[in-house]
Formats: C-alpha cells, sequence, structure tokens
C-alpha cells in the first residue's frame, strides 16, 4: 500500500513546529544552522538528523506537486530559523503565523 502524498499544510505544519521549537531557547535558530555546518559541534548529528527529516517531508512535498521543486531544503529551514528569531527578538507567535503564510505562498508559487 502506498502512502498518501503529502499536503503543503502538512510540510507548514512541520515548519511551524520547527519554528516554536528552535525559539524555545534564546539563540537555538542560530546554533541550528551552525550545528548543520560544523562536523564537531555536539549538536551536529542531531541537527543533520533534523534536516534529513524536514529533506525527506520536502522531497515528498515535491514529488506530490505541492511545493516548487526548486527550492533546497536547505534554504527553507534557514527562512524558518530567522522567522525563529525574529519571533525571538519582537513580534511573537502572531509574527511567526503571519511570516509562515508567506512562506507557504512562496512555496506554492505557480502551483
Amino acid at each position: 500500500m502506498r502512502a498518501a502524498p503529502v499536503t503543503v499544510e502538512a510540510l507548514i505544519g512541520w515548519l511551524r513546529a520547527f519554528a516554536e521549537h528552535s525559539g524555545t531557547y534564546r539563540g537555538l535558530p542560530r546554533s541550528v544552522l551552525v550545528g548543520l555546518e560544523e562536523e564537531g559541534s555536539p549538536l551536529h548529528a542531531a541537527c543533520v538528523h533534523m534536516r534529513d527529516a524536514a529533506a525527506r517531508l520536502m522531497a515528498a512535498a515535491q514529488e506530490a506537486g505541492v511545493v516548487r521543486p526548486d527550492v533546497p531544503v536547505e534554504d527553507v529551514l534557514a527562512i524558518v530559523a530567522g522567522i525563529a528569531w525574529v519571533a525571538e527578538q519582537a513580534g511573537g507567535a502572531g509574527r511567526a503565523d503571519r511570516l509562515l503564510d508567506l512562506v507557504r505562498d512562496a512555496l506554492t508559487a505557480g502551483r
């Protein structure tokens, strides 16, 4: 039996959870991005695991045709880490929600 195609709502829901959890601790969005790049970082393995999960979800959404095929997952994670940072600095969850809506619009442009 084949799994149901991934919806854009599933992808945005995962990204929303990523943004919320990244903003749980001050500075965590930056640590996640650095952890992805620095193999010696104590966070590297966890960050790679998180990126790989996002990559699988993004690839499934792209394969289903619900998001643009030309957007790499690393760019999406960087944008969402930026959203988490902005929400942490000023604006809170309401601003993060509005910004994630913009991400949804960008990912589905032309779909």
